[in-house]
């Protein structure tokens, strides 16, 4: 990404700028006062921008909403292709990488969850593929999973992205009653699990 944006002019560079500072700006206000009652005047007024400008980067709020949801995505992804590229499924393994995801949970929830909330329609509509591509991620590191068919790797893998979103979304969304170290322990034990050869 840096390396696209040192190729960039500083008028291609500027434009980018508003673009994701609008884009923080209206998931701020999402994450606040929920998608329904944030108009696009709260979003320009807390940006500093006027509406012209919001709309030569968004069609309106529902593109804004999609960016977002398409943005939740490509994070998650990344963190599925460092699953994928781990080395190992030690515990010890599992754990850093769960840690490293918790962190990107921390700081996205309340986006995350004003966002599928707004968006629920359009994140069913797009969930079949967002999942394809969190599995083949998964699926990363091929040696890894060499000990099972391939079509029981693919299951194995769709239902550790499964769980694992399910479980880090009850835990950032709802119960956080269990420290997060337990947590991610039990997560780290079913994954194992999961992945162990039958």
């Amino acid at each position: 990404m840096a390396t696209e944006q040192a190729r960039l002019s500083v008028r291609e560079r500027n434009k980018l700028h508003t673009r994701e500072h609008l884009r923080d700006v209206g998931t701020a206000l999402f994450s606040e006062r929920g998608y329904a009652a944030t108009s696009i005047e709260d979003i320009v007024t807390a940006a500093g921008a006027s509406r012209a400008t919001f709309y030569a980067h968004f069609a309106g709020k529902e593109a804004l909403l999609s960016e977002i949801v398409a943005l939740m995505w490509s994070e998650a992804e990344e963190h599925y292709a460092a699953f994928g590229a781990l080395p190992d499924w030690s515990k010890a393994r599992l754990l850093d990488w769960l840690r490293d995801f918790g962190e990107h949970w921390e700081r996205t929830a309340a986006r995350n969850r004003a966002a599928t909330d707004a968006a629920l329609s359009a994140m069913h509509k797009s969930a079949p593929e967002g999942r394809r591509r969190h599995v083949r991620a998964v699926l990363g590191n091929a040696a890894l999973w060499s000990h099972f068919t391939r079509p029981e790797a693919d299951l194995r893998a769709s239902m550790l992205v499964r769980v694992v979103e399910a479980e880090l979304a009850a835990y950032f969304w709802g119960d956080r009653s269990l420290d997060w170290e337990v947590f991610i322990g039990y997560l780290a034990d079913g994954m194992r699990d999961l992945l162990r050869a039958p």
